[in-house]
Formats: structure tokens, sequence, C-alpha cells
């Protein structure tokens, strides 16, 4: 008897241990989803739409262009055919080499507007 009982037992710690070791492996897989349907596909969110950035103002081309010229002692853009200047500049004339100062009394002429900045750019600097 006692050699079935030691058969017995040793049977029934194979068991047991066998029992532990399925548990332990059916906890670190994942557990099936509801309903048995397979993993549904993850939500992604929608896209959203690319946004262009600004573009900044267009200067409206003039067919006349632009006259950069001495305006009360200061430095002034006026439109071609305007009296009225557009922007005024806190460039003194007067602090100017003569030759500038001179061509500033009677205009230069800027046909475009990155023309007419490039000239601002001159005497601004």
């Amino acid at each position: 008897m006692p050699r079935r009982l030691m058969l017995s037992l040793a049977v029934a710690i194979a068991a047991l241990l066998l029992g532990l070791v399925l548990a332990f492996l059916s906890r670190t897989s994942a557990p099936p989803p509801a309903g048995g349907t397979p993993d549904p596909a993850p939500v992604r969110q929608a896209e959203t739409p690319v946004r262009e950035e600004p573009q900044p103002p267009q200067e409206p081309k003039s067919p006349a262009g632009y006259l950069l010229r001495s305006y009360e002692g200061r430095l002034a853009v006026f439109r071609q055919g305007c009296d009225t200047p557009e922007l005024i500049f806190d460039v003194y004339t007067r602090l100017l080499p003569p030759a500038d100062r001179d061509r500033l009394e009677t205009g230069i002429s800027a046909p475009d507007y990155e023309t007419l900045t490039r000239l601002i750019e001159d005497y601004i600097s």
C-alpha cells in the first residue's frame, strides 16, 4: 500500500503543478476579446486638414511705380504722379551726403516694390 499511496501522491502533486503552470501562463497571455472576434483595428483620429500658411499681402503692382524723395526734410515714399507720401521715415535727409540729398530732392524712381525696398534699405542702414 505504501507504494500506491506514494504513486497517488506523486500524481496529485504533478497535476497540481501542471494546473499552477497553466494558470500562470494563461494570465500572462492577452485575454481573448469579448464576443470571440479578433481585435478591431486601432481607432485613428480623423486627419486634420493641412492648413496653409497665410501669405503676406502682395503689394499692388502700379504701372507708374514709386518715387523715393525728400519730404519735409525726411525720407518718404510716393506713388509716381501723387503729391502725398505713402510712407515717411525718420531718416533726416540733412544728415545724408550731399550727392544723396540732391538725388532725393529730385526723386529716385523705383519701377517695382522690390526695387523700392532695396533703395529704402540703402538709406535706412
